[in-house]
């Protein structure tokens, strides 16, 4: 009996580990950063941009309405580029957006889909997940 006791209870612990490690090692999201930001270079198409981040840009709208949502996003001082996000609205364009982890990145684009401009905005650690910081602090 204590032999069948000891084979269940490994077995639970091999199958947690395992889904411990899969969930660590699944991929997230890439948080946004500085980094990235200073990766990009303006005259980019669009289709370049999309391709860097791996996924399309987002709306004004879907930002703002993830930042409402995201009650732990600490805006911070310390961004970069033209303020894209509030004074220049009214330069002809298309702005996307890509945000998540500690940053929200902004690239305005012309009508031929060439980026213009872009603006980092630094969102600090709240605004990245446990798992995000977690992986981080391994290494991953």
């Amino acid at each position: 009996m204590k032999k069948k006791k000891k084979i269940w209870i490994a077995l639970a612990f091999a199958v947690l580990v395992i889904g411990v490690t899969v969930w660590l090692l699944w991929p997230t999201e890439k948080p946004i950063s500085i980094e990235m930001y200073q990766q990009l270079r303006i005259g980019m198409s669009l289709e370049d941009v999309e391709a860097f981040f791996g996924v399309p840009g987002s709306s004004r709208q879907d930002f703002v309405l993830w930042a409402h949502d995201n009650d732990r996003i600490s805006y911070q001082r310390g961004g970069a580029g033209k303020d894209l996000l509030n004074k220049h609205r009214e330069e002809p364009g298309i702005d996307k957006y890509w945000f998540g982890g500690t940053g929200a990145i902004v690239v305005r684009f012309d009508f031929d889909a060439v980026s213009t401009d872009k603006q980092f905005l630094p969102l600090g650690e709240s605004g990245t997940s446990f798992r995000q910081r977690l992986r981080r602090l391994l290494g991953l």
